[in-house]
C-alpha cells in the first residue's frame, strides 16, 4: 500500500525481529497507525527525501507492543502509535538527514541523533505528532566529542559502502573483519548489477551483544561480517534468492548460505553450501 510518493505501508511494518518470532501483529496495525505514518511520512521523511533527492532506508517503524518489548524500546515510544521512524541514508550518510531536517524546519516533534559517533549517528530518530515539541536530543554519544576514528576503507564497491554494514547498534565493521565484508561487497555488487536496482540492506555486521540481544544464534556470520540480510523493491524474496543461486552457479557470487524468509533474503559467504 503506497502511503506517500516513495514510501509504501509495507516498509513501515517491516520487522526481522517480529517476522523471527511470529508476531503476527505487527503487520496487522490499527487504522489509526496507519494515518500516522502517513501523516509522519507526508510532514516529515518525503519533503527530507524529495530535498536530498536519493533513498532513505527505514530501519524501524511501526512497532506493536510485542515487538517493541522485544527490542526493549520504551513503553511509550512514539513508534508504538506509529508517529516514528528511525532513518538512514547509506549514499549522503545519516547526518544529512539529521542537519537537513533542521535547515527545512520540518515539522517534528522529536529528532534523536542515535549512537554512532560525534560526526555520524548510527541512525535518525524522528517523530510527527500533536505536541509539536520541537526537541532535538542526542542519545549515546556527545554532541562536542572528540574526532571519531576514520575508517580504513569508505567505498567497497561501486554500489556499496562499508557504513551500510555496521551493526545496527552503531557500532562498525572491525578493522579485522574488513576482508570478509569486502568480499562480501563484491559478491552484492554482481548482484546489485544483475538486478539494475538498489538493494535495501537490513542486516550486515553484528556485534555479540546486539545478536544476542536480537535472539540469534552465536554461529550467525553476521558475526564474521560475512552476511547480509536483503530485499529488492520489485522482486519477492523467493525470485531474488532464485537469481542469487544462478549468479552463484556462474561464479559471480560467492558459494555459501542462502534462505528465503518473508519480506527477505539472508546471504552469506561461508564458503560452504547452505541452503533453507
Amino acid at each position: 500500500m503506497q502511503l506517500t510518493k516513495s514510501f509504501t505501508l509495507e516498509e513501515m511494518l517491516e520487522s526481522q525481529t517480529a517476522r523471527r518470532h511470529n508476531i503476527t501483529l505487527q503487520f496487522k496495525p490499527p487504522q489509526e497507525v496507519v494515518d500516522n505514518l502517513k501523516n509522519l511520512l507526508t510532514n516529515v521523511v518525503e519533503p527530507l527525501r524529495e530535498e536530498l533527492k536519493c533513498s532513505i532506508q527505514i530501519s524501524s517503524g511501526y512497532r506493536c507492543p510485542q515487538t517493541n518489548k522485544f527490542v526493549k524500546g520504551a513503553p511509550n515510544s512514539q513508534h508504538v502509535v506509529g508517529q516514528a521512524a528511525d532513518l538512514q541514508c547509506p549514499t549522503l550518510g545519516n547526518a544529512a538527514l539529521f542537519n537537513t531536517i533542521q535547515q527545512l524546519k520540518l515539522p517534528y516533534d522529536q529528532l534523536i541523533w542515535e549512537f554512532g559517533t560525534s560526526k555520524e549517528p548510527a541512525w535518525v530518530h524522528v517523530s510527527f505528532g500533536p505536541r509539536q515539541r520541537r526537541q532535538i536530543l542526542y542519545v549515546g554519544v556527545k554532541k562536542n566529542g572528540a574526532e571519531p576514528l576514520k575508517s580504513v576503507v569508505t567505498q567497497l564497491t561501486p554500489n556499496f559502502h562499508l557504513r551500510e554494514f555496521k551493526c545496527k547498534d552503531g557500532t562498525e565493521v572491525p578493522e579485522a573483519l574488513l576482508p570478509n565484508v569486502k568480499e562480501l561487497a563484491k559478491s552484492l555488487q554482481a548482484l546489485r548489477d544483475k538486478l539494475g536496482e538498489p538493494l535495501h540492506m537490513l542486516a550486515g555486521y553484528r556485534t555479540e551483544a546486539y545478536n544476542q540481544k536480537i535472539g540469534e544464534q552465536n554461529t550467525s556470520m553476521h558475526l564474521q561480517a560475512k552476511a547480509a540480510d536483503l530485499s529488492c523493491k520489485s522482486k519477492t524474496p523467493a525470485q531474488l534468492a532464485s537469481i542469487v543461486e544462478g549468479l552463484v552457479t556462474a561464479n559471480k557470487m560467492k558459494e555459501g548460505g542462502l534462505g528465503v524468509y518473508p519480506g527477505y533474503i539472508h546471504y552469506d559467504i561461508r564458503g560452504v553450501k547452505e541452503r533453507w
